[in-house]
């Protein structure tokens, strides 16, 4: 659990977008349309699955030796070898 969490930490650009998506797409009214619905009690639930999602990803991701999305964009937008 504990190198799922660090990978996360080295992929947190890419987890932090992917949360931020998921967090306008489900609670923002303008965005998905779900926002005016009353979330109240199903808030934690859905910042705890997006978490446990981001960090699997980044898991996933270093166990076949990659960089996250955005990591790999902004290395190759500013030229920086990956």
């Amino acid at each position: 659990m504990v190198t799922a969490i660090a990978a996360c930490g080295r992929r947190s650009l890419s987890c932090y977008l992917a949360q931020f998506v998921v967090f306008v797409a489900v609670f923002v009214p303008y965005a998905g349309g779900l926002g005016g619905r009353p979330w109240g009690r199903r808030r934690p639930p859905v910042a705890v699955v997006t978490w446990a999602g981001t960090v699997a990803f980044a898991e996933a991701l270093r166990r076949a030796g990659r960089a996250g999305p955005a990591e790999s964009l902004l290395r190759r937008l500013t030229g920086r070898p990956s």
